[in-house]
């Protein structure tokens, strides 16, 4: 059986994958900015943009449900927004 979005986000964070570069900065509050290396060696990046109150991703998945982003938001917690999952 083929791995979920969910199951590869846990494994990813088991792995290692994910680096959380920045979360919020004097100059960006609020920016959460990461990359993730991928099962082919790739590097993506990914994070949220409090200007637009929207999750990012450089990859080619549906935007916003990815595995990656999917890791993300178990590590992070975004402030003021009316859910960890934005």
């Amino acid at each position: 059986m083929a791995e979920t979005a969910d199951e590869k986000a846990h494994r990813l964070l088991h792995e290692g994958r994910l680096i959380v570069r920045t979360v919020g900065d004097p100059s960006h509050p609020g920016r959460i900015v990461a990359e993730y290396r991928g099962d082919s060696g790739m590097i993506y990046l990914l994070g949220f943009d409090p200007k637009k109150a929207e999750w990012r991703c450089t990859c080619a998945e549906i935007k916003g449900n990815c595995s990656h982003l999917k890791a993300l938001k178990l590590v992070v917690v975004v402030s003021g927004a009316k859910s960890r999952y934005v």
